[in-house]
């Protein structure tokens, strides 16, 4: 069974024996062949991974060849040694740090020549409640919206864009499910989604593109079972649920007039275990699921025009993989992996995956992102 970031505060952390990660695929049938593609580019300029044990948060610089360069480390304030997620803003700007253990949320100025963090300022009080997991932020990188898993709400922000300073919206805080946790507005940035990992719910919402403020859709929850995490298609017109406990992945067609999800029929798609992240290619049609139970990369063929997957094959890669980012190009992933940091994977012409380089961490990575990101 899947093991959710507030799950792991009540277990001791395992330190794995890795020697390192395959770089072959295993088919379900047949065998992928790797044709000879032109040299890859990373278009990415900075990464950064969250300790998720440990607090402090690594930035680094990113080659043309996908590899990493450590630039700055910036530490929580004492006490609050549990990050739960990190998120850049959409003009690179800033990057937001959930404290999961304190319940603050820190900001860090980027520097736009060498991806160096320093603290901006940090945000606490009872709008953000118990346990901040996850976060979101508008395409406008106007407002941001945080999941707190131990009060079931959403928390509101609006993004000062000079200083990324954050201000609670009015009302602070709505009403979520039991123990939200993937949170994500859509591309247009006129609703928010919300999953609700205890009571199997997806919790619906349109926002005020004037002030943040949400609204909640008619009727205001669809069944997902228990979804952990939501990720979008690349062209925004299927959303899907990552059932971290029931093992597959629940996809959506979305309303776009308003916003409201219909499950695709007979479309639920298993992974081998513990699916927490899931990445869909700009062109729509593979998609990369993280199987942190089963220490697997799942990768599907997607049909952009229905949103329906198909397994295609599976990587082992040890460190219980959790999350994802692509690099804008689309020739590279970075997956973290809780037990060392983040794999450098490169995307091959068959979709197949070969890991070509380790960014390690002295701690327990829970959260990777990029800047630029894919959209």
């Amino acid at each position: 069974m899947q093991t959710s970031i507030r799950q792991l505060l009540l277990l001791s952390v395992v330190c794995l024996a890795l020697a390192g990660c395959t770089t072959l695929s295993t088919p379900y049938s047949g065998s992928p062949t790797n044709p000879t593609s032109p040299t890859p580019v990373a278009t990415a300029k900075f990464g950064f991974i969250a300790d998720g044990f440990y607090g402090p948060v690594h930035s680094y610089t990113i080659s043309s060849s996908g590899a990493w360069t450590p630039v700055s480390t910036v530490s929580l304030a004492s006490g609050d040694s549990i990050t739960a997620s990190i998120i850049v803003d959409p003009f690179g700007k800033f990057i937001f740090v959930a404290g999961l253990q304190l319940a603050k949320i820190y900001v860090f100025n980027v520097d736009p020549n060498t991806g160096a963090l320093t603290p901006a300022s940090v945000y606490t009080g009872p709008d953000i409640e118990t346990r901040p997991e996850q976060m979101a932020i508008d395409p406008t990188g106007s407002f941001l919206y945080a999941s707190n898993t131990g009060e079931s709400s959403v928390s509101i922000f609006q993004i000062n864009r000079t200083t990324g300073v954050l201000t609670p919206g009015s009302p602070a805080t709505i009403v979520s499910g039991q123990s939200p946790s993937g949170i994500a507005t859509d591309l247009t940035g006129k609703f928010l989604y919300v999953s609700n990992e205890d009571d199997g719910t997806t919790s619906m919402f349109s926002i005020n593109q004037s002030t943040g403020a949400l609204t909640s859709l008619t009727p205001s929850t669809i069944s997902s079972d228990d979804s952990f995490q939501l990720r979008f298609d690349p062209t925004g017109q299927f959303l899907y649920t990552l059932q971290s406990r029931g093992e597959g992945i629940l996809p959506f067609s979305i309303n776009s007039s308003t916003g409201a999800l219909t499950p695709l029929s007979a479309s639920f798609t298993t992974t081998p275990n513990g699916p927490t992240d899931m990445l869909i290619t700009a062109d729509g049609k593979h998609a990369y699921v993280t199987d942190r139970d089963s220490n697997e990369i799942s990768i599907f063929t997607a049909d952009p025009s229905t949103g329906t997957l198909q397994p295609l094959s599976t990587i082992p890669l040890g460190g219980e993989p959790f999350t994802i980012a692509a690099d804008p190009g689309g020739q590279f992933l970075y997956i973290n992996c809780e037990g060392f940091g983040v794999a450098v994977m490169q995307i091959n012409a068959d979709a197949s995956l070969t890991q070509i380089g380790t960014v390690n961490t002295s701690n327990e990575a829970v959260s990777v992102a990029v800047y630029p990101a894919a959209k």
